[in-house]
């Protein structure tokens, strides 16, 4: 990885990187900014007068232009900051579309932003997340619609992914679906828009693999080429993640490193005469880069190819941390919120790794034979590197582990090597091919997709013990992790020195035991969670999960994100029992420890007891005709609870009604699963 002198642009990253984190955590007005300039600009002057010596302007020079790009971030991100300037409530308004996020079947999900709210200009514009009933839609078109702006959500259920917190990094706070009939839209009609280009040319490669692949491989050619997953069946996406590819199909560094050396290959007659040509390789690359869809990963790994080939050119020694460095900067500069995307830090994470581990892994075994080594050893090495960087991510954000990555990856390399040549040469030829050839390229591309990868990671997946899930980190133990890999690093430079294994042994030890400190207080502090399961009554109590219904495995896959982030956080590998809350008696009372539950799902007319029914949590279901004299009569409850199994007109109603009568109670959709202690 080289000294840390060699890398002069570590500290530029890392001061920047600080200041974009520093406003987002305190908010600052321009003002603070304007004076801080003038603080650096009044302490510029008095170090350059003749009373400072040479050394202490130098030291002092250093020093502030770390403090000048830690607050070029903190600005930078400042400026990109969103405002509000909407309340919740039905509008008519006027947007342009200005970056899609995903493709579904009959809707678009997009950046809009936000020109006029009911005829009126808004100062600037605002940025809100929109889905909108229509497929052909690209960035630049304007749209005239009326539709119901309000709050993207929060996690609902515990460990759920945070839709509201992962835009609000971005200040976007609010969204809309825009339905049918709702709207009118003005294709763009100027010049040239980047981002349009690069949608209808993702669209445009689609559509020669739909027209060619069989539809069974079609669907991963777009994934692996283009970086389209939207309409990848959740197994298949299950089964990529539990054999540890998930990498693969991100359009990444992997995909423009594979492409660029056949690149070089194809170019190398070329290059013995003009050394220059390399730049046609890097041109294709760009343009790769771009029909893909522009994603930081790719963006990337294309910015540091560039420099890569420039300090070639120059014959300057270029050190690889610090072009990744240089890469990040560039991407941060325009995109601050970056900073906060799951793709950007798992990339720079793999590449740090490839940097820091692939040279000791590789020198941990010699072979006679270069072959070996060039096209078995090397690719193992690097695979293995990316993942111990990632492993601390990987934990923290999905929670698995994929026991046997090292072989997926080792075997998979050769399909995808060929799928990406091969899904490359069918959009060039599909232009000037006859439409047999072309089918007939797209049938090995088939064969080579279907049983090279799909179908070889089908069988890892089912293999014994192929993946570890629910596994569940703090942030901390993350911080930790990372220390622990870092001086395992250490250690595999300098085997003999058994100093830095010890050091990263107790650092991992530390970190495992917050997990058995986590496990050992939720074993002794006991929990019931009312989880938001839409359509069910849904109660948790740690590895039994209860419900109104028999909840089968279909039901659970349906609701995978929400029920799998509350396992990984009550410490709990799988579900042992699924049993219904109705007893045989039909009994809709549930005693768990000293607390029970009631789920009132029939006419408060049929109670005909002469005592109210005393309970601890009374949740109101979908059959209810909800009276809330006859309620408050014939129940004495400490938590009134409306869940997701409410239908949206019922939920509406009986929000109205409550509220009316003045009778307190916990929405689960709103304010989260709640949490009773036993």
């Amino acid at each position: 990885m080289g000294q840390y002198n060699d890398i002069p642009m570590l500290k530029p990253f890392i001061g920047f990187l600080i200041g974009i984190l520093f406003a987002f955590y305190f908010d600052f007005s321009n003002v603070f900014y304007l004076a801080l300039v003038v603080i650096f600009g009044a302490t510029g002057l008095i170090l350059m007068s003749s009373s400072f010596r040479k050394t202490y302007w130098i030291s002092m020079s250093g020093f502030l232009l770390l403090l000048s790009l830690l607050f070029a971030g903190s600005l930078n991100y400042s400026f990109k900051k969103n405002y509000q300037p909407l309340k919740d409530g039905y509008y008519s308004f006027q947007g342009v579309m200005s970056r899609s996020i995903s493709r579904h079947k009959d809707y678009t999900r997009c950046y809009l932003d936000i020109l006029s709210v009911d005829g009126g200009n808004l100062p600037r514009s605002y940025t809100i997340v929109a889905n909108i009933s229509d497929t052909m839609i690209f960035a630049g078109d304007t749209i005239w619609a009326s539709s119901y702006i309000h709050p993207l959500v929060s996690a609902i259920n515990p460990g759920q992914f945070d839709v509201k917190k992962y835009y609000g990094y971005k200040y976007i706070y609010q969204t809309c679906s825009i339905k049918k009939g709702k709207f009118f839209i003005k294709s763009f009609d100027g010049l040239f828009h980047f981002q349009r280009w690069c949608q209808k040319s993702a669209l445009w490669c689609g559509e020669v693999y739909k027209k060619y692949v069989p539809s069974r491989s079609s669907l991963t050619i777009q994934a692996l080429l283009l970086g389209i997953k939207d309409e990848i069946s959740s197994d298949m996406m299950e089964v990529y993640m539990h054999t540890g590819v998930m990498h693969v199909l991100a359009v990444s560094g992997m995909h423009v490193g594979i492409l660029y050396v056949g690149l070089l290959v194809l170019l190398r007659p070329l290059y013995r005469r003009w050394k220059f040509s390399t730049f046609f390789a890097i041109l294709l690359v760009w343009v790769f880069s771009f029909i893909t869809g522009g994603g930081p990963a790719i963006l990337r790994a294309a910015i540091m190819l560039t420099f890569v080939d420039i300090g070639k050119k120059i014959n300057s020694q270029s050190n690889s941390v610090n072009l990744l460095l240089v890469s990040g900067f560039i991407l941060l500069l325009f995109q601050p919120y970056l900073v906060w995307d799951i793709g950007f830090q798992l990339s720079f994470a793999a590449m740090l790794g490839i940097f820091y581990f692939m040279k000791p892994i590789q020198n941990l075994f010699y072979f006679k034979r270069n072959w070996v080594k060039n096209y078995f050893w090397t690719p193992t090495a690097m695979s293995i590197s990316a993942q111990f960087a990632t492993t601390p991510l990987t934990f923290y954000y999905f929670g698995n582990f994929p026991v046997y990555f090292i072989l997926t990856n080792i075997f998979i390399l050769l399909p995808i090597t060929i799928a990406l040549y091969g899904g490359v040469f069918l959009l060039l030829s599909s232009l000037i091919l006859p439409f047999s050839v072309n089918l007939f390229i797209g049938k090995i591309l088939d064969f080579i997709i279907y049983y090279g990868f799909d179908g070889f990671l089908q069988w890892m997946s089912k293999l014994p013990g192929s993946y570890i899930n629910h596994i569940y980190l703090d942030l901390w133990q993350v911080m930790v992790l990372s220390i622990s890999i870092f001086f395992l690093g250490k250690w595999l430079y300098n085997l003999k020195n058994a100093k830095w294994l010890i050091w990263s042994a107790l650092f991992f030890s530390i970190s495992l035991l917050g997990t058995f400190a986590r496990q050992y207080y939720l074993s002794s502090h006991p929990q019931a969670h009312i989880l938001h399961v839409s359509g069910h009554h849904v109660i948790a109590v740690h590895d039994y999960l209860w419900s109104d219904k028999s909840i089968n495995d279909s039901i659970i896959k349906k609701n995978v994100f929400s029920l799998n982030g509350y396992l990984r956080e009550s410490g709990v590998n799988k579900w042992s029992k699924k049993l219904p809350i109705y007893s045989k008696e039909d009994s809709n009372l549930l005693t768990v420890g000293n607390s029970t539950f009631f789920i009132l799902n029939q006419n408060l007319k049929d109670f005909c007891s002469e005592y109210p029914i005393s309970v601890d949590y009374l949740i109101l279901g979908n059959d209810l005709f909800l009276n809330t004299d006859e309620l408050l009569k014939k129940f004495h409850f400490s938590h009134l609870v409306i869940d997701g199994a409410l239908d949206f007109k019922k939920y509406q109603l009986f929000k109205r009604l409550l509220n009316e009568a003045q009778v307190p109670f916990y929405d689960v959709r709103e304010e989260g699963a709640l949490k009773v202690s036993l």
